[in-house]
């Protein structure tokens, strides 16, 4: 598996996919090098971005303001920059939570 993260300044930088108006917010899976994401929340007025944060932010156990979406924030294609976090620390939670959702 391609890992979604890459080094970014002071952390690493998240490259996902976001489907919003989903039934649930569920993580898909992980891509050719893109995390992919299912949300509730519908695309309108920063809704899907504000969720998209908050459902990270709660996925990787870190508080909101460590998370910053640098590219995309109009488009379902996003990139999203952990502050300040190792990206070596990132891809093992990533390991496991893509382990326990299946």
């Amino acid at each position: 598996m391609e890992s979604p993260f890459r080094p970014y300044k002071s952390g690493a930088l998240l490259h996902l996919r976001v489907t919003p108006n989903a039934s649930r917010d569920s993580i898909e899976g992980c891509v050719m090098g893109m995390l992919r994401l299912k949300l509730r929340a519908i695309p309108a007025e920063g809704t899907a971005n504000a969720a998209c944060i908050r459902y990270l932010s709660k996925l990787f156990s870190l508080p909101k303001s460590r998370l910053e979406i640098v590219r995309g924030e109009k488009f379902r294609e996003k990139w999203i920059w952990f502050k300040e976090v190792d990206q070596s620390v990132l891809n093992q939670q990533l390991d496991k939570i893509l382990q326990a959702a299946e």
